[in-house]
């Protein structure tokens, strides 16, 4: 019934981030303006299977309907464009096919005789390539060759309708790798002042992800320069490099080696390295290596959902496995609606063209707040580590080590400022009849009340603690030595008025005090405590129950 109520708990998260997956993406631009715009349209293709010069125009052949699934061959496949349908004025053709080999476009006159081949605009897209198109064009010729299998979507355009598609398409990147390389740098910086292991295996993923998001998401057409060989073999590379990093973090940082060993050698470890060492392998083979790089990503999304899973179920991992999971799952579910778009099962919708951006951006905000919960606990668990060594246990004051360190900075500032500082050192009298009489457990009843008693008539500034056994030790800064001495007295005659009931036995307690105040020839505060001391030891001697001031 826990493990139920947990996975629960787990899925009602992740419905939670589908539901604000969704709605950002529904915030989002459309690359590809709204249908109903009379300044766009989906053209018309027609399969042509003869010669240019020999096609018909208008083509006598049925136009294929929605995208155009293209597989990989050895030689460019060809088809008409028809623009007899759309408003005018069409300006521009946009071709979304991601990547491919050779891609050309001519216009065809009415024998249908292709002419020069066309100029690609000057404002790019990101996901697509697009072409200007001289006045009076009504049919294209296009010669397509895909580097692996894809979907072809042709869009026409006016010249402003496409501007300001460009326009969106513009503003939506730069502020999506504004977030990333905030996000990068952020948790760069955390590196750099904490030398974390986890944050030295997240930032190669985080690196990694930015190129690969930066070259898939077409984001280099962007920039004038960039040629579509090298970029095409930096993709590979980086999502060889995004694979392989991304699993030694979840690796690490879920625990998944720890729970499962055997689980984390075989269906982890070595499929990563795998998907490494397919990156020289695409450069001899490029559809062997990516090919392997593709099964095995396939395969580790598979594995680590599964263990991720496992560990959530058997509540293992804690919050690490829970927003690993999360993440992944909302990477998994943005690769798994593109996918179904590269095989033409859905269409071409603002979740196919942002969601795996979009997808990253969420999954490396979940891990950057995972690593920083990670942190913040790492913390809290240095300062109540610190916070047992410094407080006494019984009574629940500063102890010993605490005074001194405490203490010592108090000491530096009064003598840098020119400013008081009183130091009272108080001893519980007879303490060990108590403890002899009415038992140890009594006796450490005592402390804790008359701890409790000496905070509450303190001001907020003056510091006290136990300093050993019964003694307590009481710094008061800018403080006279006088109105220091007055405080004392008055509290042992409280303390001393009626006795203390424990466990509602009367014991009846008196304390003796030793104050002085630091001088100016005092280097350390132990030498003011040493005076404090004396002055005790005079008050013990002259009848106990009283203060002894040392100057």
């Amino acid at each position: 019934m826990g493990n139920q109520r947990h996975v629960g708990w787990i899925w009602l998260e992740l419905a939670i981030l589908v539901s604000l997956f969704g709605f950002v993406i529904g915030l989002l631009p459309d690359t590809h303006m709204e249908r109903a715009d009379a300044t766009f349209c989906s053209p018309k293709l027609y399969a042509s299977e003869t010669p240019p010069g020999l096609t018909d125009i208008p083509p006598s052949s049925p136009a294929l309907s929605g995208p155009v699934k293209l597989s990989k061959q050895p030689k460019s496949q060809q088809f008409v464009i028809s623009l007899a349908g759309c408003p005018d004025p069409v300006q521009v053709i946009s071709l979304d096919l991601f990547w491919f080999k050779h891609l050309a476009l001519y216009p065809m006159d009415e024998r249908g005789s292709p002419g020069p081949a066309l100029p690609r605009h000057g404002r790019q897209a990101s996901r697509a390539i697009a072409f200007a198109l001289p006045a009076q064009t009504t049919y294209l010729l296009l010669e397509a060759l895909p580097a692996q299998a894809s979907v072809l979507h042709v869009s026409a355009w006016s010249e402003t309708s496409f501007l300001q598609s460009t326009q969106n398409t513009r503003l939506y990147y730069t502020g999506l790798f504004a977030a990333f390389l905030t996000l990068t740098l952020v948790n760069t910086l955390v590196f750099l002042r904490s030398r974390d292991r986890d944050y030295a295996r997240y930032l190669p993923f985080l690196y990694s992800n930015l190129l690969f998001l930066f070259l898939s998401e077409g984001v280099y057409r962007l920039i004038p320069g960039w040629s579509l060989g090298v970029a095409h073999w930096y993709l590979w590379t980086a999502a060889a490099l995004t694979v392989f990093f991304a699993n030694r973090f979840i690796i690490r940082f879920s625990g998944i080696a720890a729970y499962y060993p055997r689980i984390s050698r075989y269906l982890l470890r070595y499929p990563a390295w795998l998907a490494l060492a397919s990156v020289p392998l695409t450069l001899l083979h490029q559809s062997l290596g990516s090919g392997i790089l593709q099964l095995t990503s396939l395969w580790l999304s598979v594995a680590t959902m599964g263990a991720l899973g496992m560990m959530l179920f058997n509540r293992r991992g804690g919050y690490p496995a829970e927003y690993l999971f999360t993440a992944w799952a909302s990477v998994c579910l943005a690769v798994g609606i593109r996918v179904l778009y590269g095989l033409g099962l859905v269409e071409l919708n603002a979740l196919v063209i942002y969601g795996v951006a979009i997808a990253s951006l969420f999954e490396t905000l979940l891990l950057s707040m995972a690593l920083g919960y990670k942190m913040v606990e790492l913390k809290n668990r240095e300062l109540d580590q610190y916070k047992r060594a410094t407080t006494d246990e019984l009574t629940q004051l500063p102890n010993r080590r605490a005074l001194k360190e405490i203490g010592q900075t108090l000491f530096n500032e009064c003598r840098d400022k020119d400013s008081r500082l009183v130091v009272a050192l108080i001893d519980l009298d007879h303490f060990k009849r108590i403890n002899d009489t009415h038992g140890h457990a009594i006796g450490d009843a005592v402390l804790q009340i008359v701890g409790r008693k000496l905070k509450g008539a303190l001001r907020q500034q003056d510091l006290l603690g136990r300093y050993g056994g019964e003694e307590f030790l009481c710094l008061m800064p800018a403080t006279e030595q006088s109105a220091a001495e007055y405080v004392m007295t008055r509290l042992i005659q409280n303390l001393g008025s009626e006795p203390i009931s424990v466990d509602k036995i009367p014991v009846r307690v008196t304390f003796s005090v030793g104050i002085t105040s630091v001088l100016s020839t005092d280097h350390h505060l132990d030498d003011a405590i040493g005076r404090a001391d004396k002055a005790l030891y005079e008050a013990k001697h002259q009848g106990r129950a009283r203060v002894a001031v040392l100057a």
